[in-house]
């Protein structure tokens, strides 16, 4: 994500791994806003990225698989954006969500326009490795030298592969 943010936004504010969603007051009432917002972080939502310009608040999600599990995320995470604390200084720019894919699926566009979300190809030079990677992970060579790894290292005394 950080590549795609870097090479498309160079000069606005951007932030990775964005808590998302309100601070029960319980807990800020507890600890104080500040250090209720921080325990509370494990418990938050969180999205990819988040990019400030000048003109708009950009929500990303980055997806290579699971695509549809982008566009679920970001449909929950746009009406809890003016509940963030962190992000109430950013609400008076309109809010873009973003799913960025290297490789969208046929039906993206008429899900995506439903749900008011861009959706950005972005294909770095790597992912088409790491595309072919995944997809033998699964096929019955992989398994079967992912099982042999598995029986070498319990010979050698490490328990469960690890």
């Amino acid at each position: 994500m950080s590549e795609y943010v870097l090479s498309t936004y160079p000069t606005d504010t951007h932030m990775l791994r964005v808590p998302i969603g309100p601070i029960p007051s319980e807990v800020t009432k507890e600890y104080g806003t500040w250090k209720g917002t921080r325990a509370f972080r494990p418990y938050r939502l969180e999205a990819d990225a988040m990019v400030v310009t000048p003109k708009k608040l950009i929500l990303i999600e980055g997806k290579v698989f699971r695509i549809r599990d982008g566009i679920g995320a970001l449909a929950t995470y746009r009406p809890l954006v003016p509940l963030t604390p962190e992000l109430k200084v950013y609400l008076d720019r309109p809010l873009v969500c973003q799913l960025v894919t290297a490789n969208p699926p046929r039906w993206l566009d008429q899900v995506a326009q439903v749900h008011d979300i861009e959706i950005v190809v972005f294909e770095p030079p790597w992912i088409a490795d790491y595309v072919e990677h995944m997809n033998k992970y699964w096929t019955a060579e992989h398994r079967y030298g992912r099982l042999k790894r598995k029986q070498v290292l319990e010979n050698l005394g490490f328990k469960d592969g690890a």
